[in-house]
C-alpha cells in the first residue's frame, strides 16, 4: 500500500469527523468543498429520486449547483430524461455518469441533459445511489469539469459521499418519500409488460386474480395512469420495471 492511499483513506475518515460538527447545509456543503474538491468535484446534489409528474425542485434535500443550471434543469422537467437518474433506480453501485447506459438515437432527450450539463462544468460525476430499508431512492451526485475518479480514490470518494449523505439528510429535516411502487406492484406490471394476463400473472405469483387486479389499480394511481398499458408504459419509462 502506497503512502497516498493512506492519505485518501485518511482523509476520507476525517471528513466522516468533520461533517459530524456541520448543523447547517452551508457547514455541510463547505466541508463537501474542502474535502471532495481536492478530487475536483465542484457541484453536490443529495436528492430523492424524483416520482413521476414530481418537480425536483420538491425532491432535493441538499444542494449546490449553478443557479442557472438548476434553473434549466427544473424549468425543463431533465429529470424525465437523465440518464443518470434513471440508472440510480437500476442498480445499488456507486457509478461514473459516463456508465449510465442510454442510446444517443432514440432518446435525445438523454443526449441534451449531458450535453448541456458539460455547458455548466458538470463534464463528469460520480453518484451513489441510495436504496433505503424503508423504501425510498435517493442519491448524492458530485461532478467537476476534470475529477480523478481512479480505483484509488473511489472508495474514499464512495465512503465520503454515503456519510455526506446521512449527514445531509439529518441536517435538512426532510423525509425521503417510499418507493411509488410496491415489490409486488413492479412485479405485476413486469409480467405484463411480458404479455401475460391477469389470471397467468395469478397463476404465476400464487396469488388470486383479483389480487392482481388490485395491484394494477393501485399502481395505475400511483403512476396517474389511465390503464394498465399506460401504467405500464411509465413504469417502463421511470426505470421501474425493466424487459
Amino acid at each position: 500500500m502506497t503512502s497516498r492511499k493512506i492519505d485518501f483513506a485518511k482523509d476520507a475518515f476525517a471528513f466522516v469527523e468533520a461533517i459530524e460538527n456541520a448543523d447547517t447545509p452551508e457547514a455541510l456543503l463547505g466541508e463537501m468543498h474542502r474535502a471532495l474538491g481536492v478530487f475536483g468535484f465542484e457541484n453536490f446534489v443529495i436528492t430523492s429520486l424524483p416520482r413521476p409528474g414530481q418537480s425536483m425542485r420538491k425532491a432535493i434535500l441538499i444542494h449546490h449547483l449553478p443557479d442557472q443550471w438548476f434553473e434549466l434543469y427544473t424549468r425543463k422537467s431533465y429529470a424525465d430524461h437523465d440518464p443518470v437518474i434513471r440508472h440510480c433506480r437500476q442498480t445499488v453501485k456507486p457509478f461514473e455518469w459516463g456508465e449510465a447506459p442510454f442510446d444517443a438515437d432514440s432518446d435525445p432527450g438523454a443526449v441534451e441533459v449531458m450535453r448541456r450539463a458539460r455547458d455548466y462544468r458538470m463534464e463528469q460525476g460520480f453518484c451513489v445511489p441510495i436504496h433505503g430499508i424503508n423504501g425510498y431512492d435517493a442519491c448524492i451526485s458530485l461532478s467537476g469539469k476534470e475529477v480523478d475518479l481512479s480505483p484509488r480514490t473511489k472508495p474514499a470518494i464512495h465512503l465520503m459521499a454515503l456519510y455526506a449523505f446521512d449527514r445531509g439528510r439529518q441536517i435538512s429535516g426532510g423525509t425521503l418519500p417510499d418507493t411509488l411502487l410496491s415489490p409486488r406492484e413492479r412485479e405485476v406490471l413486469a409480467h405484463s409488460a411480458q404479455g401475460l394476463s391477469a389470471p397467468a400473472i395469478a397463476q404465476r405469483l400464487g396469488i388470486t386474480e383479483r389480487t392482481v387486479t388490485a395491484h394494477v389499480a393501485n399502481a395505475c394511481q400511483k403512476l396517474d395512469a389511465a390503464n394498465k398499458t399506460q401504467a405500464v408504459a411509465r413504469a417502463l419509462h421511470y426505470r421501474y420495471i425493466s424487459l
